[in-house]
């Protein structure tokens, strides 16, 4: 065993219970969002259903985009920022954070501009204050939320924002089913709003409550070269973060909308639902739980990096293989749903293509948080701009290419690239991904699986 022939300091008992407490989490938070999408989909119609899908992914896109790697670069320097309360007010706030909100006013200010002369704009829309404060409020979440996991503080987050997510949709239902309010965007978006700003209040007392706890020492850092360092891997993270958005819903469904319509769109930004809620389970075992593993690794041997990295993957495929089994179980039943919806057959065929891109990106985040962490930046991006180079020529210029044809070939372009990255990591530092799980597990999944056909069947 690597523990006993290395001396691995075994991981702290927070990041199990990080990890448990972001799994539940993660699944309730989900199955209230797809829930809610569902419901949206029934009450609202197909082109206002689209306006608000588009709205949310020009938010989301805009805050993954004005990012500049701020988030994504916070785990590879958290023990600095950490070290002490200096590091945390010089270093961390003062030259790391401010310049970086300054930029998400300026950038929430802009995005409205631009939307409100946009073919998106409408009298449907919601009141033009929402959409910039959104931008700022959930950007700042977002990076707070980084950084509680990384601090092992999961479980008190997770509950705070459960509790949260589940008030946000009796703000918005229980109006509109006791009070007869009519479903309008802005019942939508204020109380998300709301929602985030409350949050953002609680957590901004956690990591103060952390703060005080760092020592007080007054010892500089070492390395004078750290502000360069940091530069660099935000550069290389946030050009890896913008060639990973092009492949996500936040892109794609705004890009559908201004070729193919709000309906298609619409469609496809309740299928993105489901594929996001995947993708942040996913992200709760590799990004929360698994950054905060691999920084506790940092300055570790290469063999412990290699045992934090088997033991994220084993993680990984405890969660991973419910999907493909359920999936592979249940494929009529799913496929009947787009008859209930009336979804159209190459819509809902896209869709389900979009699912499988999903759960692909189970293959590359452990890889790119590995090398997030390792300050090897520079050679992810060297990939993913190979990658981008083949999404720009076969998807973006390709004026006739189809909804379905797109996603396919990205498909082929994701699977390329993951093959390139994977060698490198293998040659680097001999890491490579197992799929091995136990078989209670996969009987367990079998029978759940099995019990859903059969239970539906009788329905």
């Amino acid at each position: 065993m690597i523990l006993k022939n290395e001396n691995i300091n075994i991981p702290p008992k927070s990041f199990f219970t990080g990890f448990k407490w972001n799994i539940f989490g993660s699944i309730f938070y989900e199955i209230l969002k797809v829930g809610h999408q569902f419901l949206l989909l029934k009450i609202l119609d197909q082109s206002s259903y689209g306006l608000m899908g588009s709205i949310f992914s020009i938010i989301y896109l805009t805050i993954y985009l004005t990012d500049l790697g701020y988030v994504n670069t916070i785990p590879t320097f958290f023990n600095i920022f950490t070290k002490n309360k200096q590091n945390f007010t010089n270093i961390f706030l003062k030259k790391y954070s401010y310049p970086q909100i300054a930029l998400m006013l300026i950038t929430a200010a802009t995005t409205t501009c631009l939307y409100t002369k946009s073919f998106f704009y409408s009298i449907y829309s919601p009141y033009t204050f929402i959409i910039p404060s959104i931008i700022f409020a959930e950007s700042i979440r977002i990076a707070l939320r980084r950084f509680l996991h990384l601090a092992f503080k999961s479980k008190n987050l997770v509950i705070i924002e459960s509790i949260f997510a589940a008030l946000y949709m009796l703000a918005i239902w229980t109006p509109y089913i006791f009070l007869k309010i009519p479903m309008t965007l802005n019942l939508i978006f204020i109380p998300h709003l709301i929602d985030s700003v409350i949050v953002i209040i609680f957590m901004i007392i956690m990591i103060y409550k952390l703060y005080k706890k760092l020592p007080s020492e007054k010892n500089k850092v070492k390395n004078k070269n750290l502000l360069p360092r940091i530069l660099k891997a935000r550069l290389f993270n946030y050009s890896i973060n913008i060639n990973k958005q092009f492949y996500t819903g936040n892109f794609l469904t705004p890009f559908f909308a201004s070729n193919f319509g709000l309906k298609d769109a619409g469609i496809f930004n309740l299928i993105n639902h489901v594929a996001e809620a995947i993708r942040s389970i996913l992200k709760a075992t590799a990004i929360f739980s698994g950054n905060a593993l691999l920084a506790f690794f940092k300055e570790k041997t290469n063999k412990a990096k290699q045992y934090a990295f088997h033991l994220i993957n084993k993680k990984l495929n405890i969660i991973l293989y419910p999907f493909i089994i359920f999936t592979v179980i249940n494929y009529k039943i799913i496929s009947c749903l787009k008859d209930l919806q009336n979804i159209p057959p190459e819509a809902f065929a896209t869709g389900i293509l979009f699912l499988f891109l999903t759960m692909a990106d189970y293959f590359f985040i452990l890889y790119e948080q590995f090398y997030i962490i390792e300050e090897q930046s520079g050679s992810l991006f060297l990939f993913k701009l190979f990658e981008f180079i083949l999404f720009y020529t076969i998807i973006i210029s390709n004026n006739t290419i189809s909804p379905f044809g797109a996603i396919f070939g990205i498909l082929i372009i994701k699977a390329i690239s993951f093959t390139l990255i994977a060698i490198n990591a293998y040659v680097k530092w001999k890491i490579k991904l197992t799929f091995r799980i136990s078989y209670i597990y996969i009987l367990i999944y079998i029978f759940i699986s099995m019990l859903f056909n059969i239970i539906f069947k009788f329905l």
